[in-house]
């Protein structure tokens, strides 16, 4: 069977959790969201999924993305365990207002190094 390219909503396994690709290129990198199944804490990155959407990705409980995406370089040994293309909406939305947040963090933190 050959191997399928990852692409945009799929659901991947790496390293023993579940990570929802929100980009993929053809040169095998992929950006993603990992999901936390009933996580010990919470962060403002985080976007509770619903009763049916846990279940869509076979999962119980309680289940969040975290909207602050992380870089795999080589997605190739990687492969698909669901899709997730109806929640791409709410990801997009989710992750371009940590990055807003984080910019604004980072900005004010360089601001304050200078004032002295």
């Amino acid at each position: 069977m050959p191997h399928q390219p990852i692409k945009r909503g799929d659901v991947v396994l790496y390293v023993a959790s579940r990570l929802i690709v929100i980009r993929a290129t053809n040169d095998a990198r992929i950006v993603g969201c990992p999901v936390h199944c009933m996580p010990p804490d919470r962060h403002r990155a985080d976007l509770c999924l619903t009763w049916p959407d846990s279940l869509a990705l076979g999962l119980t409980g309680d289940v969040v993305v975290r909207c602050a995406p992380v870089i795999i370089r080589n997605a190739r040994p990687l492969s698909v365990i669901a899709e997730a293309a109806w929640l791409l909406p709410r990801l997009d939305f989710a992750v371009e207002r940590e990055m807003a947040r984080q910019a604004a963090e980072d900005a004010w933190a360089v601001a304050r190094n200078f004032a002295g």
